[in-house]
């Protein structure tokens, strides 16, 4: 690491430096137009020189460079700053985050899913103040993500429940983001805290086709057609400290602060191409929805250890607290059922899950980062341990799967270019299910078998590039 060296700063650069930020600032405003914006929460702000783990979900333990990049630590922006440039420096970098992933039970379909590409261009620039104290950074980014999930039939030889014919639903979202960082170093500590407003879009749609009266991706309730467009504000924030005790140890602490969206748009439900349970009509008309995210608090703390020269050790153990369910329900929406043949009187579900609100959820993860070549080449290898609840099953009572992720990286870094590659793969998690609940299964009745035995699998790929300007 160079040194923070105080050197006195040109009073012509300090004049100049305000009309640079101001060029800078109208060039990525530019960039942001042209590349159309939206939303996506899995990028966040770049992190100067901190390796791929700011941007990596899944495989950090394969690409974090030190203790520094855990969790978007902002106090991680004092120690990249470079005093040889004091004026501004630009770093900008774009990722690429693509997953795929299944689950099934012996008595549901399986389910196929496809998250990403995800691409999330982004461009920071950082100045130094009051005698390199401070280092003071605006960045922005850009997130795209798109994903598309699909079920397919049992047969009933192998499920006493009508099978699904075909089940499909995809989702696009999109993000623009301005980030505003203050970090500092004393001694021994460092801090930082950093604030990111942005605008956020989602829109999708999901189709249902004869066979079936349940959508097994969303909780609860006979699951209609939906088609849905929405934006809004959003507003989130992080702080961090770094602890350097000894040259060969470094310990980060961060919190993630509950981050805000507001979205309101238009949301249009329509029946399924055959109502359920012998049905003959299920009628909506469009109507506005809004909705309020608030995603929960999340800590994480970690440390990186110097085991020789070129290998190093990292850990780190995480925890993100429960968030509340989210809906859309169409205010102005009316709704007609007609109980057909069976006499019964089934009602769809007049609302459409955003996210379903997910249990305390534990990380804990090691790694290695072996150095190549002076530097040039650093093979990185992981391992993660997670509970959580499963992102988009078919029920929120799956709260205590564990995942085995096996991961590994590399990065190549060539003046002030830097690439990195990582490969992350979930070992298959299992888990036995007592009981499937009436609201995911509403065609079964309680007398018939529900139990059954829920597996997933899932591969993440990442690829970053980042130039230091």
């Amino acid at each position: 690491m160079v040194p923070l060296v105080a050197r006195p700063i040109p009073a012509t650069s300090q004049r100049r430096w305000p009309v640079v930020a101001c060029a800078v600032i109208a060039s990525v405003a530019i960039t942001g137009v042209l590349l159309s914006p939206r939303r996506s929460r899995a990028q966040s702000f770049e992190r100067g020189g901190g390796g791929v783990a700011t941007s990596l979900a899944g495989a950090r333990a394969a690409a974090v460079t030190d203790a520094t990049a855990l969790w978007h630590n902002p106090a991680g922006l004092a120690l990249d700053a470079d005093p040889r440039r004091a004026r501004l420096s630009l770093v900008a970098g774009l990722s690429v985050l693509a997953e795929r992933s299944r689950y099934e039970t012996t008595d549901h379909p399986r389910i196929h899913s496809t998250d990403g590409p995800r691409l999330a261009p982004r461009l920071a620039a950082r100045r130094l103040l009051f005698d390199r104290e401070l280092v003071l950074t605006l960045g922005y980014r850009l997130s795209w993500q798109r994903g598309l999930a699909f079920g397919r039939p049992l047969s009933k030889r192998t499920s006493p429940l009508p099978p699904l014919r075909f089940l499909g639903r995809r989702h696009e979202s999109h993000e623009h983001a301005a980030t505003l960082a203050i970090a500092g170093r004393r001694g021994v500590l460092a801090f930082g805290v950093a604030v990111e407003v942005g605008y956020a879009s989602l829109g999708g749609e999901r189709e249902i086709f004869a066979g079936g009266a349940a959508d097994p991706l969303a909780h609860g309730g006979h699951a209609m057609n939906a088609r849905w467009s929405l934006g809004g504000p959003s507003l989130g924030g992080r702080a961090g400290v770094l602890v350097s005790p000894a040259w060969w140890l470094r310990v980060g602490l961060a919190v993630e602060l509950p981050r805000w969206s507001a979205l309101s748009g238009a949301l249009e439900l329509t029946p399924p191409t055959r109502p359920p349970s012998g049905a003959t009509t299920a009628v909506t008309r469009d109507g506005e929805a809004k909705t309020t995210l608030l995603d929960p608090l999340a800590l994480a703390l970690g440390f990186a250890m110097n085991l020789s020269r070129d290998l190093r050790l990292l850990a780190e153990l995480g925890l993100r607290l429960p968030a509340g369910d989210a809906s859309l329900r169409p205010r102005d929406a009316t709704l007609v059922l007609d109980a057909g043949k069976s006499g019964e009187r089934v009602l769809p579900s007049p609302e459409l899950p955003l996210h379903p609100g997910r249990p305390i959820r534990w990380r804990g993860q090691l790694g290695l980062a072996w150095s190549l070549l002076d530097g040039l080449l650093t093979l990185r290898g992981g391992w993660s341990y997670v509970t959580a609840g499963l992102d988009g099953a078919p029920t929120s009572a799956l709260s205590d799967l564990a995942h085995h992720r096996l991961a590994l990286g590399l990065s190549m870094a060539r003046g002030r270019w830097r690439a990195s590659f990582a490969l992350a793969h979930d070992v298959l998690a299992r888990t036995r299910l007592s009981r499937l609940p009436l609201s995911m299964l509403p065609e079964a009745r309680p007398s018939e078998p529900m139990a059954g035995e829920l597996s997933t699998a899932r591969t993440r790929l990442l690829a970053e590039v980042r130039l230091n300007l």
